[in-house]
């Protein structure tokens, strides 16, 4: 991407998980119309993107969006090309798998199984699969693009003993043991991130806003007529089960571990709105989805007018581009909120969309789309931690990456904004602090938490003024506040440095 780009900068950071999101989006509309038809598919790819979760994750530097395209791609080809049972359908399945578990870990390669397993296990199909030519191309082709860079990264670090004799030995330096350790080893017994067992029960309407309701609507009513449904209707309902099962049962739980999930509920609401004579629970979640989408444009005309004085005053500096959108936003919104259903007619035709879908997707288009085009970067002036990672670089100068330590942890953005690969070293006692400073011309960073945790307050610890500070904002937490020190630079040291236990 920075190759693409030109630069390693944040555009090239979070490009891959645009091109992820849209690789989904697509597979999303292609699974839906392959079994569905055009107008699900049609529907199911406007559901997912505009949903909150979706967006946000394919706006960030993170290996996320990527793990959830490599799941919804690869169950889209295999259902998409399973009737011909061709050597291409195993190919590019099991590529499809390995190259996403190397962007994110193993879920890559269990999800789609999972998914498709209760469809597998009807008819017979699985027997059909279980074949050795199908057998060999897919393990052949997991080896190339999930083994093949562990083995050659083994190969190059040019060890004498067997390429593989770090995973048994537990080598943290081994690719495969982390893997082992990251997956299988965190789905029992992570060492973090280990969230209490109603985790997604919270976190997917979240993700899933503003079509929470209708997402929730949609499987209800699916469940209530499940004996009407279609196989594949059928086999979409298990599908989320199983998802969420598989999540819930894992011991390591973050809300975003979920994600994967949101393509097949784009897909089931499809379903659910598209079919003749739905209830009226659906419509009133339409209804209820408009409703609450007219209450955030009340809140941005709100926010609006009272960023005006508050910008204004000089208290905060509040971005002209951030007032215009946020008013601009509101006045729109309202526009489309106060049609009548009627008016929606040549819109529902030049999109596809059922009528009565069509004024809360605008809405969600409206909100989502303005709040990510023009509102979240027009926010990124209140950033306090970028600015000052960019002036510790320039403070920094040609100091080697070794010598810009960190109190207690060093926070994930600053090897980035630092442009460095190396790792920065994290001082975590006294003891180390004074190894540090004993090194010779550095910089140390830490926060008055940070301190705290060394047994004594920055006044206590630091016996002069920091070169840079970070510039807080009137609601930022001031024991969080970061403060570089400079050490080694022919000052005398007496008194600079008071570390509780001596020295």
């Amino acid at each position: 991407a920075a190759r693409v780009v030109g630069v390693l900068d944040e555009l090239a950071a979070r490009l891959p998980s645009a091109v992820a999101g849209a690789l989904a989006a697509f597979a999303t509309i292609s699974l839906g119309r392959t079994l569905w038809g055009a107008p699900v598919g049609r529907l199911a790819g406007w559901i997912l993107l505009s949903t909150y979760g979706f967006l946000f994750w394919s706006r960030t530097a993170a290996a996320d969006m990527e793990n959830l395209a490599a799941v919804i791609v690869a169950v889209a080809w295999f259902r998409r090309w399973e009737e011909r049972e061709s050597w291409w359908l195993y190919v590019g399945f099991a590529l499809i798998c390995g190259v996403g578990a190397q962007a994110k870990g193993l879920a890559a390669i269990v999800l789609p199984l999972v998914v498709l397993a209760p469809h597998l296990l009807r008819g017979g199909r699985l027997r059909a699969h279980l074949r050795p030519g199908p057998i060999v191309l897919v393990s052949l082709s997991l080896a190339l693009a999930y083994l093949g860079p562990f083995v050659a990264a083994e190969w190059l670090r040019g060890d004498d003993a067997s390429l593989f004799a770090s995973l048994r030995a537990g080598d943290p330096r081994s690719g495969l043991f982390m893997a082992f350790q990251e997956n299988v080893q965190r789905f029992y017994a992570p060492h973090d991130h280990r969230g209490p067992v109603y985790t997604y029960l919270l976190a997917l309407p979240v993700l899933g806003l503003p079509w929470s309701i209708v997402l929730g609507a949609s499987v209800v009513e699916l469940v209530r007529t499940r004996r009407r449904l279609d196989p594949d209707t059928r086999w979409l309902l298990w599908a989320i089960v199983l998802v969420f099962a598989l999540f819930t049962a894992s011991s390591s739980r973050r809300s975003y571990y979920i994600l994967p999930i949101l393509p097949f509920c784009a897909i089931a609401a499809a379903v659910a709105l598209s079919r003749p004579g739905r209830s009226r629970l659906l419509g009133a979640a339409l209804r209820w989805t408009s409703a609450a989408l007219g209450g955030v444009l009340v809140l941005e005309l709100v926010a609006g007018v009272l960023a005006m004085p508050l910008g204004a005053s000089g208290s905060v500096a509040v971005p002209p581009a951030l007032v215009a959108a946020t008013l601009g936003l509101a006045v729109l919104g309202s526009f489309v909120a106060t049609r009548r259903e009627g008016s929606f007619v040549g819109a529902a035709r030049a999109t596809g969309l059922p009528v009565d879908v069509v004024r809360p997707m605008l809405l969600a288009v409206v909100v989502f789309g303005g709040y990510f085009i023009v509102q979240y970067p027009a926010l990124d002036g209140f950033r306090t931690e970028k600015p000052f990672a960019l002036a510790l670089g320039s403070e920094a100068g040609e100091l080697p990456p070794e010598r810009i330590a960190f109190v207690w942890h060093v926070p994930a953005l600053f090897p980035f904004y630092l442009d460095t690969a190396a790792p920065l070293p994290a001082l975590r006692d006294a003891e180390a602090v004074r190894a540090f400073v004993a090194g010779g011309p550095g910089l140390i960073v830490a926060s008055p938490r940070s301190l705290s945790r060394l047994g004594s307050g920055p006044e206590g610890v630091f016996g002069r003024e920091p070169v840079l500070s970070e510039v807080l904002h009137p609601w930022s937490p001031r024991d969080e506040r970061l403060s570089a020190w400079r050490i080694g630079d022919g000052a005398d040291r007496a008194g600079v440095l008071s570390i509780p236990g001596g020295g």
